[in-house]
């Protein structure tokens, strides 16, 4: 699934900016969630291990640099964990002026802003 989005993203998108967002960040404390994942295995799309459980930040920033997102989000509508981080960066993003030739990565990396963290 991963590979397929990937490939149409760089075939239809290839001067749009990515950004992973992480959703439900609040749930992952949620023992009731928490069982439930657990019965529910998938398969890891970097590493291919098959596993249970919700995803960990690191692997959020793994994929993230897998896709060539600029950065990863990790929120929550619930508690508006890393909402504000989110559109703040996402608003910088879409102002820049940059062209596919010359690269946003240029201009908005993420050293310049840095993975938000979510607060856990």
């Amino acid at each position: 699934m991963l590979v397929q989005w990937k490939l149409e993203a760089d075939e239809h998108l290839l001067d749009v900016p990515r950004i992973l967002v992480a959703c439900k960040i609040d749930l992952r404390g949620d023992h009731h969630v928490l069982k439930y994942l657990d019965k529910l295995p998938f398969k890891n799309v970097l590493t291919e291990e098959t596993r249970t459980g919700p995803i960990t930040q690191e692997e959020g920033r793994k994929l993230a640099e897998h896709i060539g997102a600029l950065a990863y989000f990790e929120t929550s509508s619930v508690t508006n964990a890393g909402l504000s981080e989110l559109f703040d960066y996402a608003a910088r993003v879409a102002l820049m002026k940059w062209t596919p030739k010359k690269g946003l990565r240029r201009f908005l990396s993420r050293s310049d802003f840095g993975y938000v963290k979510a607060d856990s």
